[in-house]
This record gives C-alpha cells, structure tokens and sequence, in this order.
C-alpha cells in the first residue's frame, strides 16, 4: 500500500488546510493509499475527523534556533522530520509539502518530497518589497525550491512562480479537488439562523485577503443587506476598528471561524472575494458547486481558471466603485454571477492526476 504524508506547519482551518483534507480523503477514496498529517504544531482547528492519521511533531520544540542555532535550524529540523517520518510511517512513503516554512525544511529532506504551492508566490512573496530585499528573497526561493518537484494548484500560479523565481525542478499544475456529494451534505447541516439578507466572505484576517478594501466597497451598497464575516486572524481586530470607522457596526457580522462553513454559503446572496493574490480559492470553487454567486477581485492566481468568462463575477482589483456595484448587481441580477462548475476540478479526476504523478517518479 503507497503512504502519502501531508506535512503542514499547523492546520488552522485556511484554504490550503482544507484541500490538503480533500485530497487525503480522495486519495485514500479512490486509489487505497494510507494517508498521514504531520502538524508542525499543536495548532489544530476543533472539529476535525477523529479518524485522521495525525501527528505532530513535538520534538521540534527542543530544536533551537537561538544564537548560532539559527545557522542549522532547518537543517536539524529536516533531520527531525525525515527520522519521524521513518520510524513512525515509513521511509519509502511520499511527502506532500505545505506552505513556506514547511517547504524551507522540507526541501532539505530526504525523503521522497514534492512542494504543493498554493498561492501565486510572485506576488505573495515579492509585493511591496525593495529591489534590495526582492534579491535576497529570490535568492532564498531558488534554494528552496530548487532540489524538489513543484505541483502547483493552478496554472496561474505556476506562471506567477516562473516569471519571478528560477528553479530547474520538474513542475506540474494539478487543480484542488472537490467533492460535490460531501460539500452538499455539508451545506444542509443545521446551524444558527441568520434572519437577514446578507453576502458573505471566508477566509483568514490576514493582508492578502484585503478585507479593508471588501468593508470599504460594502459601505457604498445601498442596499439594507448585511456582510458576514467568517474566519479569524492576525488582523481582525484592525478590521472591527474599521468597521466602526466606517460606521458598519450594525451591517457587519462577524461570526469567527466555522469548521463547516458551507450552510452559510449556501445561503448567501453571493459569495464576496476581495483579494490581492491566490493560487486556486477553493471557497469560490465551492460557492459555485453550491449555485452561489460569486463577486470576485480579478486577483493574480487562478481565479480565471475557476470563474466563467460569460458570467460578470471579475472585477479590477484595485477599483472599488466596481466591486460595490458588483456586490450590488448580484443582489439584483444573481443569475448573472454564477458560473458552471468545471469537470476538471472533481476529486477522483483530481486524485487519479497525483495517483499517476507518484507512480511515475517512484518508477524512475
């Protein structure tokens, strides 16, 4: 039986966390594989299946990076997680690499890694920086991810990656599986009721997300329907603040992170995304699984390989009397905002590609 390991710094309930909870479960489904979590930390969202292969990686802790420490940090690090591996899974098994920290460690491991790349990193890694600093995090990417093959979760994402960052790697693009019959037993779950019209955006608090550009738009809508918020974060504070600067306090609802997020999807006049990047946003694939309109940013990543062409979803990222009247015209006119779920996003489809992908490399 082939054992495929999923390796994240925590699992906090974000998009790269759910597909990595999607695909465990496809792989398992479709193609027999014994599938593990190993969580960096103890920073686990409730209400995960108690039936997971998880593991954290305590020992890490006694890992230090202080003084002259931080010099072998990873290196002792990577060490760690390859003997872990070994001895509690197995040393042949296949590693699915998780965000940039995991990555920096992974990509000294060595064991049989491949680096799944979520986000458009050109943006995420590049933005806003000085030409100075820009050389120096160009430089740190070719090293991470220079030894190991990249799969990434959309073709937007992989050019973002190439036109910023060398690396003679071998590189794919396999999208974010998705399960329609789960999803759909998901969104009929009950939770609280929501008595009010309202448009609602998941994802964490954080600065890609641009939340502030989201309340800002909102606050032109003229229409009585409210905004609900869910997910948490480093910066939610900073956006209830804008919140009462903006004097949205009694239209705005925030609802913290839900384990089972899709009722409220359903639910919704239309599912909101304001972003500055993503690689593959899964809760838009998800909102059109579920027949939600959705009014997104026309962000770097591969939001265009998700969202119809005919449909009116897309707007300029940086213009917001757009984005206000798209959230507005959805309220009107929804049907003009849903998009046909594409076949290539199902996750036995999707299962099948990472099946063939690892059997191909363990052959050479």
């Amino acid at each position: 039986m082939n054992k495929l390991v999923f390796v994240l710094p925590g699992i906090k309930g974000g998009g790269a966390e759910r597909v990595v909870l999607n695909l465990y479960k496809a792989m398992e489904r479709f193609h027999g594989y014994e599938c593990h979590i190993v969580s960096f930390d103890r920073d686990v969202a409730h209400g995960l299946d108690p039936d997971l292969r998880l593991h954290y990686l305590d020992q890490k802790n006694e890992v230090s990076k202080k003084g002259f420490g931080r010099l072998t940090y990873r290196k002792k690090l990577a060490k760690l997680l390859d003997d872990f591996i070994s001895v509690n899974i197995g040393r042949d098994c296949i590693i699915l690499s998780n965000m940039v920290f995991v990555d920096k460690v992974t990509s000294l491991s060595r064991l049989n890694v491949f680096h799944l790349i979520h986000s458009a990193y050109g943006q995420s890694l590049l933005g806003g920086k000085s030409a100075f600093r820009r050389f120096f995090i160009k430089r740190n990417i070719r090293n991470v991810y220079g030894r190991h093959p990249l799969i990434f979760v959309s073709d937007g994402a992989r050019e973002s990656f190439c036109r910023n960052f060398k690396s003679g790697v071998d590189k794919v693009v396999i999208y974010n599986p998705l399960d329609r019959e789960e999803l759909s037993l998901l969104a009929e779950a009950e939770v609280e009721k929501l008595d009010f019209d309202y448009l609602v955006h998941v994802g964490r608090f954080n600065r890609e997300k641009r939340h502030d550009r989201l309340l800002r738009a909102f606050a032109e809508i003229h229409s009585d329907v409210k905004l609900v918020l869910l997910g948490e974060g480093k910066l939610s504070s900073r956006i209830k603040d804008l919140t009462k600067e903006l004097d949205l306090t009694d239209r705005v609802v925030f609802l913290g992170f839900k384990q089972n997020p899709y009722p409220y999807i359903k639910k919704a006049k239309a599912l909101v995304l304001s972003s500055d990047f993503e690689g593959l946003p899964t809760v838009i694939l998800e909102a059109i699984s579920l027949g939600t309109p959705v009014v997104a940013t026309d962000c770097p990543g591969g939001i265009r390989e998700i969202v119809s062409s005919q449909s009116h979803s897309l707007v300029p990222v940086d213009d917001l009397g757009m984005l206000s009247a798209a959230m507005e015209n959805a309220l009107i006119s929804p049907e003009k905002y849903i998009s046909p779920l594409d076949a290539k996003f199902d996750s036995r489809t999707i299962a099948g590609q990472y099946h063939e992908l690892f059997e191909r490399y363990l052959a050479e």
